[in-house]
């Protein structure tokens, strides 16, 4: 075989495995993937490709599966999609006219449905053949109308002369679309976003923790508002070196328990040694050096509440654990409402702060593990339930309170390659890629995110349980989920190691699967979805969004009037969104306008040279005038774009206040305030693509403690102004 005919298979294997032939960026500019990179990509999914034969044999499984399965590992329906519509393949044997069929369809508390299909209800056609074998395609329709869930499927085919084929599957039923509040079917409401850990109260041990969150909750409800905002609250490792980036967790199920308020855990309160320590002066002392620090220092926080999470725990051991009490019963409880992913967890952080001197693969399988670290681990579950317990209070005073929102939570589009995530289901992570994106206006070398995809192929034969998990535990305790870089329902950028950017290519995701899984659990947990739908995406996947019952995000910056530079009118956004100024990735208002945001780029030299940072300054002089014009066209601002000599009014409350209440002029249901914004911040919390060594990504403090935000005169000026707008 010569070179163009392994290439020809290379090619027709990655079709076959979802790689796009192709992508434009969001200038227009058509890639194409070259083989090398399919070639790495292929390989990153565990695909046998060392020689033409190989190719071959994986062309011809792809090609087999539909027909060798009998019946799909998974099945992703809606409940308007019924009666259930099931589609196998039986292997041809020339007498296919006494063909039966058994179903049993189990759901999730044991009950179960038995279904007789008769030949007289099938629709059979074929044979089909593939090489030497032939199949016959049998349509079927279950008789039998299900509730939204997830059912085990048993299918058992008999043949009318004896043979038998058997297979299980799952059935996951899901609705058509997604929650939606009540409060806000015909209403609109506003609220703020922020970086948790960035905030500092007079009483918090360093940084924002869940007792803020509360006092937060009673302050934007006093001011009018609907929600805040928080950054993802996923399990970091809090190490200053690699490990304090919300959107690189180590892992999605569990959280992170820097977030902790110590002083409100009843064992705390209850016990005069810790009271003592906390009390003392040198105690009192530290704490207030944290507060004071310029950047939030993970370790020492992450520390000093390890420690007293310890003292908590052993506390709770001795008092109420052994004994069994009724505090005893509900941490059982929640144990037991968890699965094992809660007991490999905990082993996986035993082994981390062990140093791996054990071998998770061989101690753990033998159970010398288990009999050495039995109480560490049930310490990990202690902190899981402490901050599950925590997050509760904080969602159920939004409650109280009639929020129509309530706690606005954030998910990461991945995880760590390195951590428990991609530890737990290494089978279905794709090794020797990371996700990413291509070029775009505000990164124009591409960026790179370090973190592994999962294999498309995989993640459907294990019935999506990682995806279903993730989500579900995300969406507890939370009125709504923002999904970050919601294009990778659709599909994902790769970049195989060692190469640039500019040189990945997009795998494609089965996402009408997995939006449906989504709505599913949405509904369930009464948890709105909000998608992060900027850059690349296409109008099929906002349709999709939109069929879905999602709100689009809308960010100021970028709502213009493609290919014209000009900002959209506000009442152009559309009803079922969420807008805002900007995002924990790009400039604040403030550093919008002084051009703060590109000269740092430039200094940390993401922009490479001096030709596109004056082209980048002049679009942003350009974008300056654009904005003043639409705020004039909206009648809501009178100074002119400019003195007539390049000059610009500058940045203040008052252009603040006009971009807002243009804003809040849109249709969009929800409004998020961005708190850097509203105090004149110029220092946006992360630049994607700068090496945390050179710049304080994620660490950034606001620079007012929080009693100081409740009683600050802007926000009841912003809040007068969603008032004024039926906001």
């Amino acid at each position: 075989m010569n070179d163009k005919e392994y290439e020809a298979l290379i090619e027709e294997l990655s079709n076959l495995c979802g790689i796009l032939p192709e992508y434009y960026d969001i200038s227009g500019r058509r890639h194409i993937t070259s083989l090398e990179t399919k070639k790495k990509v292929l390989k990153a999914m565990k695909i046998n490709i060392d020689s033409p034969e190989d190719v071959k044999r994986e062309i011809e499984e792809r090609r087999l599966t539909v027909f060798r399965g009998f019946m799909e590992p998974v099945r992703v329906l809606s409940e308007s999609e019924q009666p259930i519509p099931l589609t196998v393949y039986v292997p041809y044997e020339g007498d296919e006219g006494k063909l039966e069929f058994f179903i049993i369809i189990e759901d999730e508390n044991g009950g179960k449905h038995e279904y007789i299909v008769k030949v007289s209800d099938l629709n059979i056609s074929g044979p089909h053949w593939i090489g030497n074998a032939g199949y016959m395609k049998v349509n079927m329709k279950i008789g039998m109308i299900l509730n939204m869930g997830y059912y085990r499927i048993h299918m058992r085919c008999k043949r009318g002369y004896g043979d038998i084929l058997e297979r299980s599957g799952i059935l996951i039923i899901a609705p058509d679309k997604c929650y939606l509040n009540s409060k806000l079917m015909n209403k609109k409401t506003w609220g703020v976003s922020l970086q948790l850990y960035s905030i500092t109260s007079s009483r918090s041990w360093g940084i924002g923790d869940f007792t803020d969150l509360k006092d937060m909750i009673r302050w934007i409800w006093n001011l009018g508002g609907g929600f805040i905002g928080i950054n993802p609250m996923h399990a970091l490792p809090n190490r200053m070196t690699d490990g304090i980036s919300p959107y690189y967790p180590m892992s999605r199920l569990y959280r992170n328990f820097i977030y902790i308020d110590i002083e409100s855990i009843p064992e705390i309160k209850e016990s005069m040694e810790a009271q003592g320590i906390i009390n003392s002066p040198e105690f009192r002392q530290k704490l207030e050096e944290l507060r004071q620090a310029l950047f939030v220092d993970y370790e020492k926080v992450a520390k000093i509440k390890e420690d007293f999470l310890r003292i908590a725990f052993n506390i709770f051991y001795e008092k109420h654990y052994v004994n069994n009490s009724e505090r005893a019963l509900k941490f059982r409880k929640f144990i037991s409402s968890q699965d094992e992913d809660l007991q490999m967890f905990s082993l996986f952080l035993t082994c981390m702060r062990e140093n791996f001197k054990y071998s998770v693969s061989t101690d753990f399988e033998k159970g010398n593990l288990l009999r050495d670290v039995e109480k560490e681990l049930l310490f990990y579950k202690f902190v899981q339930w402490i901050i599950d317990e925590q997050m509760e209070e904080v969602s159920q005073i939004a409650k109280d309170l009639g929020l129509s929102v309530g706690i606005y939570q954030d998910l990461a589009v991945g995880f760590d390659g390195k951590g428990f995530d991609a530890w737990r289901w290494r089978d279905i992570v794709a090794g020797g890629v990371s996700i990413g994106s291509p070029p775009d206006d505000f990164n124009p070398e591409g960026q790179i995110w370090g973190m592994p995809p999962l294999i498309p192929e995989r993640l459907k034969e294990t019935g999506y349980e990682i995806f279903i998990k993730t989500f579900r535990n995300n969406m507890r305790n939370s009125g709504a989920l923002r999904i970050d870089h919601a294009a990778s329902l659709f599909r994902l950028f790769w970049i195989p190691e060692g190469m640039s950017a500019k040189d990945g290519a997009y795998v494609v995701y089965p996402s009408e699967d997995l939006l449906k899984i989504i709505a599913l659990e949405s509904v369930r947990n009464r948890t709105m979805i909000i998608v992060e739908d900027l850059g690349t995406v296409t109008d099929e996947m906002r349709d999709a969004f939109r069929r879905y019952g999602m709100l689009s995000s809308k960010v100021f910056y970028f709502e213009r009037n493609y290919p014209d530079p000009s900002f959209k009118p506000p009442e152009s956004y559309p009803e079922m969104s969420i807008c805002m100024v900007t995002t924990h990735d790009l400039p604040t208002l403030y550093g919008y306008w002084n051009g703060y945001d590109l000269k740092m780029k430039r200094q940390l030299r993401v922009i490479r040279d001096d030709v596109t940072f004056s082209k980048l300054l002049k679009d942003r002089d350009r974008d300056k005038m654009l904005i003043i014009s639409a705020l004039i066209s909206s009648g809501i601002y009178s100074e002119p774009p400019n003195d007539g000599r390049g000059t610009f009014p500058e940045m203040n409350d008052e252009l603040c206040k006009a971009i807002y209440r243009f804003l809040s002029m849109t249709p969009s249901r929800l409004l998020s305030v961005n708190i850097e914004d509203i105090i004149g911040i110029l220092e946006q919390q992360n630049i994607p693509g700068t090496d945390p060594a050179l710049h304080p990504n994620w660490m950034r403090r606001i620079p007012m403690i929080l009693e100081e935000l409740f009683t600050d005169r802007r926000f009841f000026e912003i809040a007068s102004i969603f008032k004024e707008t039926s906001r």
